[in-house]
């Protein structure tokens, strides 16, 4: 009996939802007890099918049913998602992110300069040529709030390089970021 307490409780409060693979009747029972909650209200959350070859689509069809026949509500079956509909939308968002870096070191503030940006990380040179890479980051760290790792953590030498990442912000921050940069470019220039 803890445990039905418990899980719900976890599911509502800890995380952003349920996920569930391909797998036998012991998944299928979890999923469906999930799903209960969800109808029961201890719950709001997504719960996404890794859905690989169609193997969730009989249950979708079912799901369906249920919502047709008045058994389960449609805010419920609404809750039920595919997972690629919700990486189609992280992809989206991501993608924006990307756009909004692009723009927001467009202009090289400070010096520094967008070499490439794609996934969740941006590469950028930094403009001090005398200063290692490995300084830089230390300094955007610990005086400009800025995480970034140095570029040495992923290349054979110092090639003025930092990575960042990106998707983990908002437009707002990247534009906030770009001003750091064009503040510490600004500071090193007395």
């Amino acid at each position: 009996m803890a445990i039905e307490v418990r899980i719900p409780t976890i599911l509502r409060t800890y995380t952003s939802g349920a996920k569930a693979v391909e797998g036998s009747g012991g998944t299928l029972d979890e999923l469906i007890e999930i799903l209960t909650w969800q109808q029961l209200g201890l719950h709001g959350k997504p719960i996404a099918l890794l859905d690989v070859g169609g193997f969730w689509d009989g249950l979708l069809a079912f799901a369906d049913s249920l919502v047709t026949a008045g058994f389960v509500a449609p805010a419920s079956r609404a809750g039920l998602v595919l997972a690629r509909e919700w990486r189609r939308a992280r992809a989206t968002e991501v993608m924006g992110l990307q756009r909004g870096l692009e723009k927001a070191l467009a202009d090289r503030p400070g010096g520094f300069e967008l070499l490439a940006c794609g996934g969740f990380f941006g590469w950028i040179r930094h403009p001090f040529a005398g200063r290692g890479t490995g300084a830089v980051a230390r300094d955007l760290i610990t005086r400009y709030d800025t995480l970034v790792m140095s570029g040495t953590a992923f290349l054979p030498d110092d090639r003025q390089v930092l990575r960042v990442s990106f998707a983990n912000v908002d437009l707002a921050g990247l534009t906030e970021f770009a001003g750091r940069l064009e503040l510490m470019a600004q500071d090193a220039r007395g």
